[in-house]
């Protein structure tokens, strides 16, 4: 017969597994964080950017995601990207994740930007819709070998 520690601990190393697995994170490749301004806890820009952060599959449009609000010194715009062969759920969490992370990341920076796997995310306390930027910028490449390399080479 099995002892009731050991079973005890099976169930607790599988339920601790299992969470790891189930809860996994989008994992950012590369950040920039503004030297610029600083926003405070208890400011409105904090409420603001949480707001605009809280995103919501429903304004996903075509793997871009896009908020403006309070165009005054409060000002939160962000913009996302998501991958175009990823699902609107994917890209949701993507940019969701990518978010809280990139906040941990640059913690009280009013302007930030990341680069996931499966989406780019950026926010400002200055307008940055509608705008052609391209800084800043960054390469990333892969070392690995391509699945299927013929597939791969007819892409052009």
């Amino acid at each position: 017969m099995v002892h009731p520690k050991f079973l005890l601990s099976l169930c607790l190393f599988t339920s601790l597994l299992v969470a790891g697995t189930t809860m996994a994170k989008t994992e950012l490749l590369y950040a920039v964080c503004s030297s610029g301004e600083n926003y405070t806890r208890t400011s409105s820009f904090r409420t603001n950017l949480e707001t605009a952060l809280s995103i919501k599959t429903t304004q996903i449009n075509y793997g871009f995601y896009n908020f403006s609000g309070r165009p005054n010194s409060d000002r939160v715009d962000v913009i996302g990207l998501c991958r175009g062969d990823i699902n609107s759920t994917s890209c949701r969490s993507c940019l969701h994740d990518s978010g809280e992370n990139l906040r941990q990341q640059c913690p009280n920076q009013k302007e930030a930007i990341a680069w996931a796997d499966e989406c780019m995310i950026r926010y400002s306390n200055r307008s940055i819709l509608h705008m052609n930027q391209t800084l800043p910028a960054i390469f990333l490449f892969n070392a690995k070998n391509a699945s299927d390399p013929t597939r791969f080479n007819k892409v052009k």
